[in-house]
C-alpha cells in the first residue's frame, strides 16, 4: 500500500484528530453512524517516521530466527533482513503499512477486547457493507485492527474513478507487498494498447505500447531488468504480484 501525506487524506468526523484516505474516511464515518454508537480509534492513518519508529522498536536488525527473545517473523527493509522481538507484535515494513495508505484503523481495545467481544461483532456486521473488514487484523491476530476494501463498498462512498486516473487499490498483505517491492520497476499490460510502469510501493505512470516488449500480453506481468531486457516473472511470484497490483 502506498504511503500518503497527511494532506492528501481526510480528517474523520467521527474521530476528531484521525486522519484517512478520502474514500476510506467516507465509508468508515458512514459506518460509524450507521452503528449508532462511537467506535473509538487509537490509530488511523500513520506518517511514515511513525511506521519507521514502530518497525524499529519491534525488529531488530539481521536474521536472528532461533535466538533468545526473537521470532520466526523475518522481513526486508532497505535490503536487510529484520526480525521481529519476541515482545512486540506484527509491523509492516514502512512504506507498505495499511496504516501509512490511511485504509487501516486501530480500534480501542477498551470496545474491542477480543475476537468475539459482542461490541466488535456487531460493528462489523454494520461496517462490513462500507468496506471494512478484519482479514488482516485475524492474519496478524490483532482482533483491534480493521482495514478498508473498496471493492466491498456497497454504499458508494467510495469517489467514481475519474477518466484517466487509477482506481483506489485493494490493500494486499504485507508479503505479497514485499514480493512487490523487491521488483522496483515492474510492468503489468493492463490494457491492449498501453501498460503501466510500478514505481515500488505503488505508483503507476502509463507507458505507451511501443516502449514495452512486444510478447508482453494482456494481463502478463513481467521484470525490467537494469539492462533494459524483459523478463516473465515466475507463476508463483507473478500470483502474488497480481494480488499486490489488483
Amino acid at each position: 500500500m502506498a504511503q500518503i501525506t497527511e494532506a492528501q487524506g481526510r480528517p474523520l468526523t467521527s474521530a476528531p484528530g484521525m486522519v484517512l484516505r478520502a474514500d476510506a474516511a467516507a465509508a468508515w464515518d458512514a459506518a460509524v453512524k450507521a452503528y449508532g454508537k462511537p467506535v473509538p480509534l487509537t490509530s488511523a492513518w500513520r506518517s511514515l517516521a511513525t511506521q519507521e519508529r514502530l518497525f524499529r522498536e519491534r525488529y531488530r536488525q539481521g536474521n536472528h530466527v532461533g535466538q533468545p527473545g526473537y521470532t520466526t517473523d523475518v522481513r526486508n527493509w532497505n535490503g536487510q533482513p529484520w526480525t521481529r522481538l519476541a515482545a512486540y507484535a506484527a509491523a509492516a515494513v514502512p512504506g507498505t503499512s495499511n496504516h501509512g495508505g490511511g485504509i487501516a484503523v486501530d480500534v480501542s481495545t477498551n470496545l474491542f477486547s477480543t475476537f468475539n467481544d459482542p461490541d466488535r461483532v456487531a460493528f462489523l456486521k454494520t461496517a462490513a457493507p462500507y468496506g471494512w473488514a478484519d482479514d488482516e487484523g485475524r492474519r496478524v491476530n490483532e482482533c483491534w485492527h480493521l482495514t478498508y476494501y473498496p471493492d466491498r463498498d456497497k454504499h458508494g462512498t467510495t469517489s467514481p474513478t475519474a477518466p484517466g486516473t487509477t482506481k483506489p487499490p485493494t490493500p494486499s498483505s504485507d508479503e505479497d507487498l514485499e514480493v512487490l517491492m523487491s521488483y522496483p520497476f515492474l510492468f503489468r499490460a493492463d490494457t491492449n494498447d498501453a501498460v503501466s510502469l510500478v514505481l515500488a510501493p505503488g505508483r503507476m505512470l502509463n507507458i505507451p505500447p511501443a516502449d514495452w516488449a512486444n510478447n508482453a500480453t494482456h494481463g502478463d506481468i513481467v521484470a525490467l531488468t537494469s539492462d533494459g531486457k524483459v523478463h516473465t516473472v515466475g507463476a508463483g511470484t507473478a500470483a502474488a504480484m497480481r494480488r499486490a497490483l489488483a
